[in-house]
C-alpha cells in the first residue's frame, strides 16, 4: 500500500527535475515557457488518477492512499456545489488580488537597501518569463486561446487535483484544518519557484484550501484558480509595470485591510451556503 506523503514527494521531485530539464531545453531551442505547463498533466494529473484508481483500501484510520471512497469522483471530491456561491468566489478573488497588490508594495518598500539589487535582478528575470504570456499585439485569437489553455486552465485543474484534491484532503484526515491548509499552501507557493510572489501565492493557497474545505468540492477551487491565472494573463498584456510603485505605504496597508475584509465577507457567505467541514 502507498503512503500519500511518499507519493506526493515523488511527484514533486519528478516535477522539479522535469521543469529544470525542460526549461533548459526550451531556452536552447527558443520554445515558449508556457508549454512547461503540459508537464503538470503528465506528472501531476495522470499518476494521481492511476494510483488512486488502483488502490481500493477503505481503512480510514491509516495513512494509506485511499482513505474514503475508492472511486475517483469520491476521492477527489468531484461534488456538486451551490451555483449561488459563484459570485462570492469571484468577489473573493477580487479581495485576494487586493491583498496581493498591497503585500507586493509593502514588501518592496520595506526591503533593506542591501538586498534591493538582488530583488531587482529577480524581478527582471520574472518579467522576462511573463513575456511568454504576452500576445504582443500581433497575436491571434488562436494564440490567446492557447495561452489561456496552457497558462490558466491546465495549471488550475492539475494543481488543484494535486494540492487540494490529494495533499490537503489527506492532511485533513490526520491534522487540524489550520495546519493542513497552511502546509498545503506553503508547498503550493514554493513549487511556483517565484520568490517575488511567494507570500501572495501563499495567500492564494490558503484561500483555495479554505474554499475546498468549506464547499467539500474541488470545483470552486478550480474556478477560483482559473480566474486568478486569467487575471495574470490580462495583467501581463495590459498592466502598467509602474502602477504599483505609485502606491504609498499607508495606502498599501489600507488595500490589504480592504482585501482582507472582502475575503472574510465572501468566505463567510460561502460557509453559510455550504456549511463547513464537508471534506
Amino acid at each position: 500500500m502507498l503512503n500519500y506523503k511518499s507519493v506526493f514527494i515523488a511527484i514533486l521531485v519528478a516535477y522539479i527535475i522535469g521543469t529544470m530539464v525542460l526549461g533548459v531545453y526550451f531556452a536552447m531551442h527558443g520554445i515558449e515557457l508556457r508549454y512547461v505547463s503540459l508537464l503538470e498533466v503528465v506528472i501531476f494529473f495522470v499518476p494521481l488518477l492511476f494510483v488512486v484508481g488502483s488502490d481500493n483500501s477503505k481503512d480510514s484510520g491509516s495513512e494509506l492512499l485511499a482513505i474514503y471512497k475508492p472511486t475517483l469522483g469520491g476521492y477527489f471530491k468531484l461534488n456538486k456545489f451551490p451555483i449561488s456561491i459563484t459570485p462570492f468566489i469571484l468577489w473573493g478573488l477580487v479581495g485576494v488580488m487586493l491583498m496581493e497588490m498591497g503585500v507586493d508594495v509593502v514588501s518592496v518598500r520595506l526591503l533593506p537597501d542591501s538586498i534591493m539589487e538582488y530583488y531587482i535582478q529577480i524581478t527582471e528575470k520574472y518579467l522576462e518569463m511573463q513575456n511568454s504570456l504576452s500576445i504582443n499585439g500581433s497575436g491571434t485569437l488562436l494564440e490567446m486561446g492557447e495561452i489561456i489553455l496552457l497558462v490558466a486552465l491546465v495549471p488550475a485543474v492539475c494543481e488543484e487535483f494535486l494540492f487540494r484534491g490529494y495533499l490537503l484532503r489527506n492532511l485533513l484526515v490526520h491534522h487540524s484544518v489550520g495546519y493542513s491548509v497552511c502546509i498545503s499552501a506553503l508547498i503550493f507557493s514554493l513549487i511556483h519557484f517565484n520568490p517575488i510572489a511567494l507570500l501572495p501565492i501563499f495567500i492564494i493557497g490558503v484561500y483555495l484550501g479554505m474554499l475546498y474545505y468549506a464547499t467539500g468540492s474541488i470545483f470552486p477551487s478550480i474556478i477560483f484558480h482559473f480566474c486568478n491565472n486569467l487575471f495574470v494573463i490580462i495583467s501581463a498584456n495590459y498592466e502598467d509595470s509602474n502602477s504599483d510603485a505609485m502606491l504609498g505605504l499607508w495606502l498599501a496597508f489600507g488595500i490589504i485591510v480592504a482585501g482582507g475584509i472582502l475575503v472574510y465577507w465572501t468566505y463567510s457567505r460561502i460557509r453559510k451556503d455550504c456549511g463547513v467541514g464537508n471534506v
